[in-house]
């Protein structure tokens, strides 16, 4: 499936909203799910966007495992997320490139999210 289309997008803000743990976050009030992530990002990580940009502070933060978003992370979890996003498998010889460019790819869309919210 083409990561650009409306039903990936669709799919993709769904899970990042199901992976969203606000709790002890309690002045984000009357926020929705992604605006929550975007104002803890900033509020964790945001000196980083002037000397990384902010592609790469949201990827280096999505690293590091954020409380408040428990996305997945093991090379496992990984591909079994692919699948349900895509609705199905990855080829067994794109399986390292989905590993290793996981992180850029949730980073990018995550950005991307915060865009269209605004």
């Amino acid at each position: 499936m083409n990561t650009n289309t409306k039903e990936y997008k669709g799919r993709i803000t769904a899970y990042f909203e199901s992976v969203a743990d606000f709790s002890g976050y309690d002045d984000l009030v009357g926020l929705s799910p992604m605006e929550k992530a975007e104002e803890v990002f900033h509020s964790e990580c945001g000196w980083n966007v002037l000397a990384s940009g902010l592609r790469n502070a949201v990827r280096d933060w999505l690293q590091g495992l954020p409380s408040c978003l428990t996305i997945a992370f093991s090379d496992g979890d990984i591909l079994e997320l692919y699948r349900d996003l895509h609705g199905e498998a990855c080829e067994e010889s794109k399986e390292r490139r989905i590993i290793s460019g996981y992180f850029d790819h949730m980073a990018h869309k995550l950005t991307q999210i915060w865009e269209a919210g605004k």
